[in-house]
């Protein structure tokens, strides 16, 4: 843990120079054993690390699975898109291939399909052996509710105060095959938004999103940020069915701008009452909903100054929580103050119906400096949902 340590005597806390709570461990999501005795290890040389093994597995041809577990899935699910296969996501648990498979395992129809011009094992090997990935093949398509995916169209907001988060969410979205654009000001302002399935607002705070640069400090090309205006027109393209998603300091935006029936609870509180600068935090996380599917139960949140939310009470609406900071126990490194009564069992992940589409709101950045890879599905999930046109949350 880190040391809590005071500018002076009963005074606020010092800040770190930047975080407090690395452990990669936590960040990738390795379950770590600890050995309390001394062994021995068979030692030899290795002069390359070898990349994991992939391919296909099983003698069928009329579905291939795909564990949603890994991350890379990500990059072979979208390039199977843009090639035109038909990749679906499982609604609920099934068996297949001797084992069970969870909510969230993605289907993929094969050559044996009956339904046109299925996908090749060839193909499917060619990819996983590249990946490191293991296709399952099936002889029967899993008889289990499933989600049809579609190539996402993705809008990424990009103002002009040279927004860091922006840069790495940008990176990931790219490391991984997303396809994207990215959305300015006047986009979002003047544009015709309903060419996007999602757009995606990267940590920031609400007031640099709303006003960006004043006038006199920049040229004015380069002046103001989305206004009141574009918070009207993300609230039109949500009415209309568009999903937006916020992270971080970006839900404030989202929530004042939408008015949407949650509050960050932790907003305007004073570093000496409540202070994560930067450590990692639990989460609690529900695997049978969409926006979590492929992750654990219990996670880590690289937890940033970040926020809390809750619910507004007598508010109608539906507001459902994928994701919550454990209650107990919810420090896994680095430094909290005042934790206890402000972060232990909050909020952490919500979704808001609102008109025909939906608002994500990201308590934390998932993809911060694109190093929590335990996380990155937690981006990843609602970029492919917002593609989904089945009743997402009926299915379950």
């Amino acid at each position: 843990m880190f040391p809590d340590r005071r500018q002076y005597p009963g005074g606020p806390p010092e800040p770190p120079y930047d975080m407090t709570g690395y452990e990669l461990r936590l960040q990738m999501g390795i379950t770590v054993d600890s050995i309390g005795a001394p062994f021995e290890v068979p030692e030899r040389v290795v002069d390359e690390v070898a990349p994991p093994p992939g391919g296909v597995e099983g003698p069928g041809d009329r579905a291939f699975v795909l564990t949603h577990a890994e991350n890379s899935s990500a990059i072979a699910v979208n390039r199977l898109l843009v090639s035109g296969a038909t990749v679906q996501w499982s609604a609920a648990p099934f068996q297949a291939a001797g084992r069970s498979w969870p909510a969230g395992t993605f289907i993929i129809d094969g050559a044996g399909d009956g339904q046109g011009e299925g996908l090749g094992r060839t193909d499917v090997e060619a990819l996983g052996v590249e990946l490191g990935l293991r296709f399952h093949a099936l002889a029967e398509t899993p008889t289990v509710a499933r989600l049809r995916l579609r190539a996402p169209r993705i809008g990424l907001y990009k103002g002009f105060t040279g927004n860091m988060p922006e840069g790495w969410t940008r990176w990931l979205l790219e490391r991984y095959e997303f396809p994207y654009e990215n959305v300015s000001n006047a986009d979002i302002q003047t544009g015709d938004l309903s060419g996007y399935d999602i757009i995606v607002l990267p940590d920031q705070s609400a007031a640099s999103m709303l006003d960006g640069h004043r006038p006199g400090r920049v040229p004015p090309e380069y002046v103001g940020g989305i206004g009141v205006d574009g918070g009207r027109a993300l609230r039109q393209y949500v009415d209309d069915g568009g999903w937006l998603l916020a992270m971080d300091q970006a839900s404030d935006f989202a929530i004042e701008q939408l008015g949407l029936p949650v509050r960050n609870i932790v907003r305007g509180a004073q570093s000496s009452d409540f202070f994560i600068p930067g450590s990692l935090i639990r989460l609690d996380l529900d695997t049978g909903d969409p926006l979590a599917f492929g992750m654990p139960e219990e996670g880590t949140a690289f937890f940033v100054r970040s926020q809390v939310f809750d619910a507004v009470d007598g508010r109608d609406a539906d507001v459902d929580v994928f994701s919550r900071y454990a209650r107990d126990d919810y420090l896994a490194s680095g430094w909290a103050l005042g934790a206890d009564e402000q972060l232990a069992g909050g909020d952490a992940g919500v979704r808001i119906a609102m008109g025909d589409g939906q608002v994500i709101l990201h308590a934390f950045e998932p993809a911060f400096r694109a190093q929590p890879h335990g996380t990155f599905k937690l981006l990843f999930n609602p970029l492919f949902a917002s593609t989904v046109k089945e009743p997402l949350w009926q299915q379950r």
